[in-house]
């Protein structure tokens, strides 16, 4: 498949296009250049390599929202540094990758010790992760980590599948007396 060669035209219209200060439609201008979003957004990123001042589709992070993240990623919630920096927390959350920042569970002693103390009164992970508001994968990574046993959940109680199926089976078995007995 032959690649269509851009014209000086589109070139110039898609260097204007980037250069304005207005929202960046890029799909729009893929439309009116009569070429597909990728290869729009392919060539404005090749026109960014040989002009530093052209704009982007996403606009990069300056240097007081890096350090900001920093800073604040794993003390603040996502939605309030989105607030402050506007910016999404999906946005936000791929930024710390890139720097190499990772947010650790915000277990604090407070929750270790009502853990620990759940899980010796035997309830189960769902139970606990309900009460201590986390989700089930991370108190059962937590409780893995520091050596903690805790309780699953039998199989008939566990949602999914086989709470589906015990459902299903007795309603089977509803249906097929309720047929006996006619």
């Amino acid at each position: 498949m032959s690649r269509k060669q851009w014209t000086e035209d589109e070139i110039i219209y898609l260097e204007y296009y980037i250069y304005s200060a207005e929202e960046r439609d890029y799909k729009a201008a893929a439309e009116f250049l009569d070429r597909s979003l990728n290869a729009v957004q392919l060539k404005a990123s090749k026109l960014r390599k040989e002009n530093k001042d052209i704009g982007y589709l996403y606009k990069p992070y300056s240097d007081y929202e890096i350090e900001y993240i920093k800073t604040n990623y794993k003390k603040l919630s996502l939605k309030s540094m989105s607030e402050h920096l506007g910016r999404s927390e999906n946005a936000l959350t791929l930024a710390a990758n890139k720097i190499g920042i990772k947010r650790l569970n915000r277990f604090n002693i407070k929750d270790d010790k009502a853990l620990r103390n759940m899980a010796e009164e035997g309830l189960w992970i769902s139970e606990i992760a309900r009460r201590l508001r986390y989700h089930r994968k991370t108190i059962a990574n937590y409780a893995k980590k520091h050596g903690i046993k805790i309780k699953l959940a039998p199989r008939e109680v566990q949602g999914g599948y086989f709470r589906k199926r015990a459902h299903m089976e007795s309603m089977e078995q509803s249906f097929i007396k309720q047929k006996l007995d006619k």
